[in-house]
């Protein structure tokens, strides 16, 4: 089998998912974690984990069980292109903080597109008498419940803007709002509250039988490009998908929210009532110490492409030496990776760019496949992984950095040294902090611990965060940079 003949799949599982269902359809994906079932039959709704772990691949699995199943029905909303700056706008009034600022605003956005799910999935004969009712109000206010659901999520929350910012005649809407729940509304919060209920009392009527419905959210990581709010954004969409949860559980309705969130953005959010949300209802995801699943990976990606060995992984070593720098092929890859399924892939799609007609390389090809791999994917994963949470600025000067310090190994003072040698504009020694506790979450950039053992004899341990998480960040230790960064950069320290 040649490089070229392989069906690798895409660094995207949502475009993986769009061009290559069939990745999803048979059995080459990999759940030993049961993840998928437990989104399905349990309580949990947060899918969580570092970039690249295959949370999205969690959720295109999802929708493809939802074409395979009739009973089933699952709808997913990508926030990548989500108007967050709109959205931003319909926070609740000012002496709202937290959880609560956007949740009303979720809170809509949510059950509107829930009722559209229904709705596309229900006989007009069996919907709740009350929906003819509920359908023209939403639709005075710019919310068309029977249209499409490709865009409901943006234009919905335009509709929520208008009416936070009086575009919408709010005079008509609260005499309307009164006249259905007998309350009189005199505020932004007290309009989108009585809406709310309005349309979780019209779902709450469909009568769903043993059909189960799901609306996954992905794309979260777009909220990065907001400057402001975005803790609130995200910690308010969280406590709206688990309390809706919570109130379809208690009407004895099949109907799920899922959400799929990166582990550092969920980092950033710091109030005890979500802590406690997400302890029960949270499913993380992280390879880092079981590199067997990501053997496995590649294992059903092999057969799929068609090699029919009895044991499939063994075309690696088909491809590859089966040794190299006195370790395993295998071993020396891992090493060179952030442990992630996108890793390997995108390792194997390097081979493949690069030697298409091959059926194996020599040891020079080997190693040259590692460092094209590493300077054109990890090192640009690492600056992509960064973004949103500090200056691009400073993203880009790390590599420099990097180069700069004259050893693998390096102090927190010499790398805040190279750093303001380099004279940026804004630059602070707590930004070297920063750029450093980022890196080293993230698995950039490890820590050298030493301690003493028995006569006297001191012991040294290499701890990187994604495969120790945890042991927590100590600015006074050395810190170590990654393999695969280094050979990425070119750099070789004696």
């Amino acid at each position: 089998m040649r490089f070229k003949d392989l069906t690798l799949g895409f660094a995207d599982a949502r475009r993986e998912y769009l061009n290559l269902k069939g990745l999803f359809f048979q059995k080459t994906f990999f759940d030993d974690r049961n993840v998928v079932p437990a989104l399905l039959d349990d309580y949990f709704f947060i899918v969580c984990g570092s970039k690249g772990v295959g949370k999205t691949a969690v959720i295109s699995k999802l929708r493809s069980l939802g074409e395979d199943n009739p009973s089933l029905i699952v709808d997913a909303k990508d926030l990548s292109n989500f108007e967050y700056a709109t959205f931003a706008k319909t926070k609740s009034d000012s002496e709202t903080t937290g959880t609560q600022k956007y949740k009303q605003s979720w809170d809509f956005l949510i059950y509107t597109s829930l009722l559209q799910l229904l709705v596309s999935s229900t006989e007009t004969s069996d919907l709740p008498q009350e929906f003819e009712k509920v359908a023209k109000f939403l639709s005075k206010i710019g919310v068309d419940i029977q249209g499409s659901t490709s865009r409901t999520i943006n234009r919905n929350s335009l509709s929520l803007k208008n009416i936070k910012l009086g575009a919408a005649s709010l005079v008509s809407l609260d005499i309307e709002l009164e006249k259905e729940s007998g309350l009189t509304p005199y505020n932004y919060v007290d309009r989108i509250s009585i809406i709310n209920q309005i349309l979780f009392d019209c779902i709450s009527n469909f009568k769903l039988s043993d059909t189960k419905f799901f609306l996954t959210i992905d794309g979260l990581d777009d909220v990065l490009r907001l400057k402001k709010n975005q803790t609130e954004i995200i910690a308010s969409l969280i406590r709206s998908a688990a309390s809706i949860n919570d109130l379809f559980i208690e009407a004895n309705q099949q109907i799920k929210v899922i959400l799929s969130a990166r582990e550092d953005l969920m980092g950033t959010i710091n109030d005890p009532d979500l802590n406690k949300i997400c302890q029960d209802g949270q499913l993380k995801i992280n390879w880092s110490n079981d590199t067997s699943g990501l053997k496995e990976i590649l294992a059903r990606r092999f057969a799929y492409s068609g090699y029919s060995g009895s044991n499939s992984f063994d075309l690696w070593y088909q491809f590859f030496p089966k040794y190299f720098a006195r370790k395993d092929s295998w071993d020396y890859l891992v090493e060179r990776t952030l442990r992630k399924p996108r890793d390997v892939i995108q390792f194997m799609e390097t081979c493949k760019r690069l030697y298409p007609d091959k059926c194996s390389l020599d040891r020079q090809q080997f190693k040259l496949a590692i460092k094209t791999y590493s300077s054109e994917y990890l090192i640009k994963e690492m600056e992509n992984e960064l973004s949103g949470f500090i200056e691009q600025k400073f993203i880009t000067s790390i590599p420099t950095v990097f180069q700069s310090l004259g050893s693998n190994e390096f102090s927190n003072v010499t790398f805040h040294r190279i750093f303001s040698d380099m004279s940026i504009q804004g630059y602070t020694e707590s930004i070297t902090n920063k750029i450093l506790l980022l890196l080293y979450e993230r698995g950039y950039i490890g820590q050298i611990i030493t301690s003493g053992g028995k006569h006297g004899r001191s012991y040294t341990n290499v701890i990187f965060k994604n495969r120790n998480p945890d042991n927590p960040i100590n600015y006074n230790k050395h810190f170590i940079i990654h393999k695969g960064i280094l050979q990425g950069l070119g750099i070789h320290f004696d």
